[in-house]
C-alpha cells in the first residue's frame, strides 16, 4: 500500500472543513427542493466546474452572480474572509444554505480575482459507492487521524476531475486506521462535502496527512 505525506497547506484545509462540517447537524430529506442536487443531476459543465463556475477561469463577479441565481443559496448573506491559498493572499466567499437559513454550506476561494477552489456541503445522503458510480474510482485517499474534530478525516481524490469528497468516521476502529493497516475501504461511508480544484493546486506532496493509493472496496 503506497503512503505519502501531504503539505501543511492541505492539513489546514482539512482541519477547517472538519470544524465547519462537524457542527452542521442532520441532512435534510432529499425530497426538499431548495438543496443542491448537482451530483445526482447531469451537470451542465464538466468538473472542475460547479453550476457554470470554472476553477482557474471564473471571476469574483461570476461567483457572486451565480450564487445570486441558485435557489438553494441564501442570497445577499455571503460572508467574506481573508485567507491564504497556496502561499498567496486570497478571499473566501462563504454562502449559507437556504434550507435552514443558518448553516454555511459552501465557499469559494479567490486569488487575483480568479476562482481557485470551491467546496460545498451535501444536504442529502450520498455514499462513497455512489460517488464512484458517478465519477469512477478515485486515484487516492487522503487520511488524517486523529483530526481536530476527533473523527477520522478522509478525502477521496479524483485528480482527473479536479474533485475531492470529504468523509468523517467516528467509529472506534475507524476507516483511517483500517486503510492504514492495508485493508480496503467501506463503500457505505457517507460523503459530507465535495470540493473542486486544479491538480496543480492540490498537488505537490510533503507535510501532514497520509495519502494512500485507492485500496478498493471491501465486501459489506
Amino acid at each position: 500500500m503506497c503512503k505519502i505525506k501531504l503539505k501543511p497547506f492541505h492539513k489546514c484545509l482539512i482541519i477547517f472543513y472538519v470544524f465547519v462540517l462537524y457542527s452542521c447537524g442532520t441532512k435534510p430529506d432529499l425530497a426538499r427542493q431548495n438543496i443542491d442536487k448537482s451530483l445526482l443531476d447531469e451537470e451542465t459543465c464538466n468538473p472542475p466546474c460547479w453550476h457554470g463556475l470554472v476553477i482557474d477561469k471564473s471571476t469574483k463577479e461570476d461567483v457572486l452572480s451565480t450564487l445570486n441565481k441558485l435557489p438553494f443559496v441564501e442570497h445577499n448573506a455571503y460572508r467574506e474572509h481573508t485567507v491564504t491559498w497556496v502561499n498567496m493572499p486570497a478571499i473566501e466567499i462563504q454562502f449559507i444554505c437556504a434550507s435552514d437559513h443558518t448553516t454555511v454550506c459552501g465557499g469559494a476561494m479567490i486569488t487575483n480575482n480568479i476562482l481557485r477552489y470551491l467546496w460545498t456541503r451535501l444536504e442529502y445522503e450520498f455514499t462513497l459507492k455512489d460517488a464512484t458510480n458517478r465519477l469512477g474510482e478515485p486515484e487516492y485517499i487522503v487520511s488524517e487521524w486523529p483530526s481536530i474534530s476527533g473523527k477520522c478525516s478522509l478525502e477521496a481524490v479524483w485528480n482527473i476531475h479536479g474533485m475531492a469528497a470529504a468523509i468523517y468516521d467516528d467509529s472506534r476502529y475507524n476507516e483511517c486506521e483500517s486503510i492504514s493497516d492495508g485493508n480496503k475501504i467501506s463503500p457505505s461511508l457517507i460523503i459530507e462535502s465535495v470540493s473542486y480544484f486544479t491538480p496543480e493546486d492540490y498537488g505537490p506532496i510533503g507535510g501532514c496527512c497520509e495519502r494512500i493509493v485507492w485500496p478498493g472496496f471491501k465486501d459489506e
